[in-house]
């Protein structure tokens, strides 16, 4: 037996999402294997998040609610969460320098030397967004990790680039539940399929699809202004768009003047399912993240624009093998044309869909679980 037998790992989340959920699942049988006890300590999202996306609960973790404090346009919390991971001997928290509570435990680190690793990025993949100052702190700051688990190849890079060394890096190809949202597509009754295209009045099977936050690294108008030049060269195309937040007015005043816009409520995970197997294509010409591992699980290409800003899961994506992405991420008219093009070819559009599938079985959360356990051996180990 490697690691620590008998060894207590901590992870504190600011907040859950339910897609994180499976992974915890998983990664808890994956460390119990190793006699490794984990805990997940998480709290509640602040107005900020809670407007993107979801939170939840887990039924075997621990609760410590975020008290959040507005610093200028910043949101900060604190996670009053040290004395339920007071025994643990290892401690993996998010890299996010408004999360207060990891300063504290990089001191615990630089003064007691407790173990302590981050999990992220390794840096703000949204550039334009980004203040220099907090970045070169949060640099800092990450470079006393005990350990890291990086999303993918991507972030080891950048967390790399610190500097830190390789040799405390774990890669977990960060995933969702791949398998349940391709099992959710394969339960699917034709009768569903009926009833969603009966009620939202879609007429064509020239259909795509946006899901995600409405705000505006997501490019709605632009999207928008694509898709009025796709419905000019392809007359029975629609859209459905599935999400909310503060962009959502634009969504819905183009729904009100055409009957083949369709705003939908916010849905996640398997309540995708109808929406995916009712579109030939998935459209998001903003920023992408997780998105990506919809497309693959439920083989509906993706169609992006070559941007700065993309999450790292942008990664897994392979130009003309399981996505199309537009060079020109400021030319609709270019976006409008590789849309349409991949409609009217039925062999270009299956080849993309080909490489989704074969891709989701590469990115699943049970590998992404057994990488991060192996990970977690690790950083026991290592003084």
């Amino acid at each position: 037996m490697s690691g620590r037998p008998g060894a207590r790992v901590a992870i504190v989340q600011s907040w859950l999402t339910p897609y994180r959920l499976p992974f915890y699942e998983h990664l808890r049988r994956e460390l119990g294997e190793r006699s490794v006890e984990l805990t997940v300590v998480y709290g509640q999202a602040g107005r900020d998040e809670a407007a993107k996306r979801p939170h939840t609960a887990l039924p075997w973790g621990l609760y410590a609610p975020n008290r959040y404090v507005q610093l200028g346009s910043k949101e900060l919390s604190w996670q009053p969460c040290l004395a339920l991971i007071a025994d643990a001997d290892l401690v993996i928290v998010e890299q996010a320098l408004k999360r207060l509570v990891n300063v504290v435990l990089l001191a615990q680190r630089g003064l007691f030397g407790r173990r302590v690793a981050f999990w992220g990025h390794g840096r703000n993949f949204q550039v334009h967004r980004a203040s220099w100052p907090a970045e070169r702190v949060k640099q800092r700051l990450s470079r006393g990790a005990h350990w890291w688990f990086a999303y993918n190849e991507l972030s080891a890079r950048a967390v790399e680039a610190l500097p830190y060394p390789r040799s405390r890096i774990t890669v977990v190809d960060n995933s969702v539940d791949t398998a349940g949202l391709r099992a959710a597509r394969g339960r699917l009754a034709p009768a569903e399929l009926r009833a969603l295209r009966s009620r939202l009045d879609i007429r064509s099977d020239n259909v795509a699809l946006f899901v995600g936050g409405m705000y505006p690294d997501k490019r709605l108008g632009f999207l928008l202004e694509c898709c009025r030049r796709i419905r000019a060269v392809v007359p029975d195309f629609e859209i459905i768009l599935v999400g909310d937040g503060p962009d959502v007015a634009q969504v819905q005043a183009a729904a009100r003047r055409h009957r083949w816009v369709h705003l939908e409520s916010p849905r996640f995970g398997a309540e995708l399912a109808p929406y995916f197997a009712t579109a030939r294509l998935l459209l998001i010409p903003g920023v992408v993240g997780l998105a990506v591992l919809d497309s693959f699980a439920f083989g509906v290409p993706l169609v992006t624009c070559d941007l700065p800003y993309h999450g790292p899961e942008m990664h897994y994506v392979v130009p003309g093998l399981n996505a199309a992405v537009v060079g020109d991420g400021d030319d609709p008219a270019a976006y409008a044309s590789t849309v349409a093009d991949l409609l009217a070819s039925g062999p270009a559009r299956a080849r993309l869909e080909e490489g989704c599938h074969r891709s989701a079985s590469s990115y699943t959360v049970e590998g992404m679980a057994q990488r991060f356990a192996a990970g977690v051996e690790r950083a026991l180990e290592v003084a």
